[in-house]
């Protein structure tokens, strides 16, 4: 994040799961799509698409935009239901350092529980926050329900985005009971032609450029295949 000034690092934590992927050096921005997200809190936003689809790296650009304000935590097949409660903590105290001083590395709390105390902390506070939670959780793996628990714990000063692979089955209100919402999938996450163009100028293919600006666009937008095609 902004300083690299950390607090110590609870014990059972993987810290790089607490912070924003670092993008390359010729990364696109997808300042459009960003912009286009309303970020204001309380509210939702769900950003779901197969792998290949930029998700985590849109995430991570967001959180690179509101520096200082975002927590992050990419939640893993592996995590129990402590890891859960450890990377939350550790994930805003990244940002706000002594947050919740109630919580000790030994102390076994359900998670929805934390999530209401939580919540109910990070509310007495006068800035608005941001919490990524980039879900690299399988579908076959059981969930804690703490997604929907965090949606109806958010409090007015927190935005919650959520990556996920699949489209949760839930209802809208199940989704966003309060708040604005957004939900960016496919269709958003998939590169113009505009984009494209950029990309093949960082790759410094002018020369060619209408021969694999063809090449590009019959994988209609898909990023995964765009960035391959480019490097080869």
């Amino acid at each position: 994040m902004g300083d690299l000034d950390f607090p110590d690092v609870l014990d059972g934590v993987t810290l790089s799961r607490t912070l924003p992927p670092l993008l390359p050096a010729k990364f696109i921005s997808r300042h459009a799509l960003v912009e286009s997200i309303d970020m204001s809190a309380p509210g939702t936003t769900l950003i779901h698409g197969p792998i290949g689809y930029g998700k985590t790296s849109l995430a991570a650009e967001i959180a690179r935009q509101n520096d200082g304000h975002t927590f992050w935590y990419t939640m893993v097949d592996e995590d129990t239901a402590h890891k859960f409660n450890l990377h939350v903590i550790q994930a805003v105290r990244n940002v706000i350092p002594g947050f919740a001083a109630w919580f000790k590395p030994d102390l076994h709390i359900d998670p929805m529980d934390l999530i209401v105390k939580f919540s109910s902390e990070l509310a007495s506070l006068k800035d608005d926050y941001i919490f990524i939670v980039d879900n690299r959780r399988s579908k076959h793996a059981k969930d804690f329900a703490v997604a929907n628990q965090m949606v109806k714990s958010l409090p007015n000063n927190l935005h919650l985005i959520q990556v996920r692979r699949e489209l949760p089955d839930a209802s809208h209100a199940e989704l966003a009971p309060f708040g604005n919402f957004q939900n960016i999938g496919q269709t958003e996450l998939k590169f113009s032609t505009d984009e494209m163009k950029t990309m093949i100028s960082l790759s410094d293919l002018e020369g060619e450029a209408k021969q694999v600006l063809e090449i590009l666009e019959a994988t209609q937008g898909w990023p995964a295949a765009v960035q391959l095609i480019l490097r080869g």
